[in-house]
């Protein structure tokens, strides 16, 4: 209402709410960074399990731990008649399952799985539950030179249902203090 030195400033009102995310999603966020040591992914899945809704976190999980790596270097050289040499090196990586590394098998790495989680802390529904979205997660495997599974997790649609999230709760405000106290969302 007031300056911040205490003089009279523009005698209006300013309220602020930050738009805090929900543990649920921090977690999931922090698989989001880059790839991540098969281990990991399955321990942040155990943490994580009540939020995964398709296919089931165990189904899930058996899966990620039935998974193998493994990379095969090759080299083969050749003299020629004529005393030159030739030299190829080769290298193959391979992700398969428990039951052999690249051979097929029942257990096939879904390209995405499904989340249902609430986005930002606060934000409830008409009957004061949590607002809960399902999100898919897409899911994709490399092995590096030392033969580490390494799993990449995405959640392509994870901004617009942010900003969905957002404009609902500004929306939700707007509605409660009505035309008189207009709301701005401002970026930080």
């Amino acid at each position: 209402y007031h300056g911040e030195d205490g003089a009279p400033g523009r005698c209006q009102w300013k309220a602020r709410y930050p738009f805090n995310l929900t543990i649920e999603l921090r977690r999931w966020a922090a698989l989001l960074s880059g790839p991540v040591l098969q281990v990991q992914a399955v321990e942040h899945l155990e943490e994580s399990a009540g939020t995964i809704v398709d296919p089931s976190a165990t189904a899930l999980m058996a899966i990620l731990r039935g998974l193998r790596a493994s990379v095969n270097h090759s080299v083969s050289t050749e003299l020629r008649p004529d005393g030159t040499t030739t030299v190829n090196v080769g290298r193959e990586q391979a992700v398969g399952t428990s039951q052999g590394v690249g051979a097929p098998s029942a257990l096939v790495l879904p390209p995405e799985f499904v989340v249902a989680i609430p986005l930002l802390r606060g934000h409830v529904d008409a009957h004061g539950k949590p607002v809960v979205y399902k999100l898919s997660v897409r899911l994709r495997a490399s092995v590096d030179d030392k033969a580490n599974l390494r799993l990449r997790f995405a959640i392509p649609a994870l901004e617009t249902v942010l900003e969905a999230s957002y404009a609902e709760i500004v929306e939700q405000a707007q509605a409660a203090l009505g035309a008189a106290a207009p709301i701005l969302r401002a970026a930080e």
